[in-house]
């Protein structure tokens, strides 16, 4: 008698079902991981303090759309600045407006380029221009925390700042300030006709429109499974017969 997995009625199956699976894991979309986006980076010994209700922002332009994870800014810390706090925030004629679309905290940052890592990315869409807003609202003139800058135009966008905790903005008509923006592009999806009157044709040249694969393959994974487990189920009554 044959042995269970060398019949003929096994081996099908088993190659259908395994094939699917491989189609399946291939067409299956890998996201990298974050990568540097947007920057303003160089050389410099100006830095700017920031603490109590003096804080600082700069401004940027995706030339794309992408997410936001992480951001990361040269700075220097003197003393026990505490809780450092970064915001992405929207702009309003160039200056920080309405509430902070993502912020996190770092307790006294002592690296030159620390890392604020938001707890959820923030898509930011191309053509808009955001503040990337950094405030140490328990330090003071002896722990603070210095944000390093240009005294000329390096970067696209401007260095904005206020002395009233937010309350009010003044753009400086020179310099940048120092950062790196991380995160993933954004894919950008083909437009869809919103209510198609009929469907589409299958003519070359037709409109084309994207297939769901994973509910295209799962019918045929769950037939090959029924016809595995039935092929299985008559190898053994077959075999209990011949004893």
């Amino acid at each position: 008698m044959k042995s269970l997995f060398t019949s003929a009625r096994i081996r099908f199956p088993i190659a259908v079902l395994l094939s699917l699976c491989l189609t399946l894991i291939m067409t299956t979309e890998v996201y990298a991981a974050p990568e540097e986006i947007e920057s303003c980076q160089g050389d410099t010994s100006y830095a700017l303090p920031v603490y109590g209700n003096t804080w600082y922002a700069q401004t940027f332009t995706p030339e794309f759309s992408h997410t936001v994870t992480l951001v990361k800014l040269h700075t220097s810390s003197m003393g026990t600045p505490g809780h450092v706090r970064v915001s992405l925030m929207a702009t309003e004629e160039g200056k920080p407006k309405g509430p902070e679309l993502v912020w996190t905290e770092v307790e006294n940052p002592s690296t030159a380029w620390p890392e604020w890592v938001f707890p959820t990315a923030y898509e930011v869409t191309s053509g808009k221009t955001y503040a990337i807003v950094l405030r140490a609202e328990y330090g003071n003139s002896s722990n603070n925390i210095s944000w390093f800058n240009f005294n000329y135009d390096k970067c696209s966008g401007n260095i904005v700042y206020t002395t009233s905790g937010g309350s009010f903005w003044t753009i400086n008509t020179y310099g940048d300030l120092t950062y790196q923006v991380w995160g993933e592009p954004i894919k950008e999806e083909p437009s869809l006709p919103s209510t198609p009157s009929k469907p589409p044709t299958t003519t070359v040249g037709g409109d084309v429109f994207p297939v769901n694969k994973v509910s295209l393959l799962a019918p045929w994974i769950v037939l090959a499974v029924v016809t595995l487990a039935g092929s299985i189920v008559m190898v053994r009554r077959r075999a209990r017969s011949y004893r």
